[in-house]
């Protein structure tokens, strides 16, 4: 338990987002505005929304580890992802346009999982942490970071997938089936995307 919510994907995309603008030589107090968004928009909010679920007895944890159940939460996401995307995109940060290109990837990504959730239980827990490991792989390797301490966090997010794969068996949450889907979703879509974006020059650090 304490993996799933050490690790927990509401909290990753904040921490990647803070890579990445340092990455690009944002200022500290920059860093700090935009991890205060970020945590609001993808932590904050879509948690606040869980957390009143649970209240009116509509979901069995924070976890939400009924299938049917999920649609909601992913939807109200998708919502704040938006408007992170609006915010990103205006903003004239260093990093901010792979930030905005990410959170418009995270909006088509959860839509995805949203059809999967249909008819199946993907691990949202090892698909997120996959997808950590999957985006700074491509920007160390695409030359959009460059710092010895990102292939650090490369490194330790590609050791914690199957770390995070055993806890979530574990626990009994999901099958090993659905963390290996989670896991090569998060890897494989995020990279594919960015590579896409990267061919037709759409991605800057400036």
């Amino acid at each position: 338990m304490v993996i799933s919510n050490v690790l927990n994907p509401l909290i990753l995309p904040p921490i990647l987002f803070a890579i990445i603008l340092w990455e690009a030589g944002v200022s500290g107090p920059e860093i700090g505005v935009a991890s205060a968004l970020s945590l609001t928009l993808f932590t904050f909010a879509p948690l606040s929304y869980i957390l009143w679920l649970y209240r009116r007895g509509e979901v069995d944890s924070i976890e939400i580890r009924s299938r049917s159940r999920r649609f909601r939460p992913l939807a109200v996401s998708i919502f704040f992802y938006g408007v992170a995307l609006i915010t990103f995109a205006y903003w004239p940060l260093p990093g901010s346009t792979i930030v905005a290109w990410l959170c418009a990837c995270f909006i088509l990504n959860t839509a995805v999982v949203m059809g999967i959730t249909a008819f199946w239980k993907i691990s949202i827990h090892t698909m997120s942490i996959a997808g950590v490991c999957g985006v700074l792989l491509f920007l160390l390797v695409n030359g959009y970071a460059v710092r010895s301490a990102t292939w650090t966090w490369a490194l330790l997010s590609g050791l914690a997938v199957p770390v995070m794969m055993w806890a979530r068996v574990r626990l009994r949450a999901h099958t090993g089936a659905q963390v290996i889907g989670g896991a090569l979703f998060g890897m494989i879509l995020p990279y594919l995307e960015l590579a896409l974006l990267h061919r037709y020059g759409l991605l800057s650090m400036l």
